[in-house]
């Protein structure tokens, strides 16, 4: 079984990803009290799913629009992991890592346009259009999961920290930042 697979399994056995970070989580933990663990907000890096979409043109069709999201930067949780196996942060600590700033996917969007100096536009995709598109991709427990939590994040958006900071001495990086390291990926 893949990774994917096995990751999707899990997510689906115990109702959403978050309940499958929660199961991992435990097993770990369980497994050793030194354990160190890195929660981290949605990843900057989850945007690259729009790569194909903005290479071919200048529109995503996307859901939840408005969905606001404190996207980590993966360099910031490679950061904080080096200085946790160097054992420059205390064993057994359970850190919430999020970029420093809530963007609406819109706004996200717009700052990957920036880098690649086009216009880009966001067409909403009703909720049950996205479920058939993402259905390719994932089981359909997963499916609605997705598509439902990123539904949540429109009235109340994703907690941000400053943890980043805190653990590494500097800011968390921008999403602006992350889409200027990847607009190749887009181009």
């Amino acid at each position: 079984m893949s990774l994917p697979e096995l990751t999707a399994e899990i997510a689906t056995a115990h109702g959403t990803i978050l309940g499958s970070h929660a199961y991992v989580e435990g097993l770990l933990a369980a497994s050793s009290s030194t354990a160190t663990f890195l929660r981290a907000s949605g990843f900057a890096a989850n945007t690259l799913g729009w790569a194909q979409q903005i290479r071919e043109g200048d529109v995503l069709r996307w859901f939840h629009p408005e969905a606001r999201r404190a996207l980590v930067h993966e360099a910031d949780l490679a950061a904080v992991a080096v200085r946790s196996l160097l054992g420059e942060l205390p064993p057994g600590g359970r850190h919430h890592l999020t970029g420093p700033e809530q963007l609406s996917q819109r706004e996200q969007l717009a700052a990957i346009g920036a880098a690649l100096d086009r216009a880009l536009r966001f067409d909403a995709l009703p909720p049950d259009e996205a479920a058939r598109e993402l259905g390719a991709e994932f089981p359909p427990g997963l499916v609605e999961a997705i598509i439902a939590g990123q539904g949540a994040f429109v009235g109340s958006p994703e907690a941000m920290t400053r943890e980043v900071e805190e653990l590494t001495g500097r800011p968390a990086r921008t999403f602006a930042e992350w889409a200027r390291d990847h607009a190749a990926d887009f181009r």
